[in-house]
């Protein structure tokens, strides 16, 4: 079972977006839709989808609602206490479910 990071940062992740022009925003994205998908898509059917994780004006964004909705049932069905909200704190809050999720999947290895 491969581990899945624990470490996210908002404040890395954007960092690194600025410095490299995008480029490395583009591929955070898609690992964070790859462990969302490990942690969520063998219990809840769907998959999350890299390119629109993290616009502002998509559905299936982490604004948006669907992805932040899909967290915040993973974090439930876990029981884990920590819910997404809505807004602009909500970026970062994505980073440290993810994260609390990562710890969970990474310690039951489900």
């Amino acid at each position: 079972m491969e581990k899945l990071r624990t470490d996210r940062s908002a404040f890395t992740f954007y960092l690194r977006a600025g410095i490299t022009f995008g480029l490395l925003y583009v591929v955070d994205s898609y690992a964070l839709a790859k462990d969302m998908n490990t942690i969520m898509t063998r219990y809840d059917g769907k998959t999350t989808k890299p390119e629109r994780l993290l616009l502002p004006s998509s559905k299936d964004s982490v604004f948006g609602g669907n992805a932040r909705d899909r967290i915040n049932n993973e974090l439930k069905r876990r029981g884990i206490d920590f819910q997404i909200s809505r807004g602009f704190k909500n970026a970062f809050e994505i980073f440290k479910a993810l994260n609390l999720l990562s710890e969970d999947y990474n310690r039951t290895g489900c």
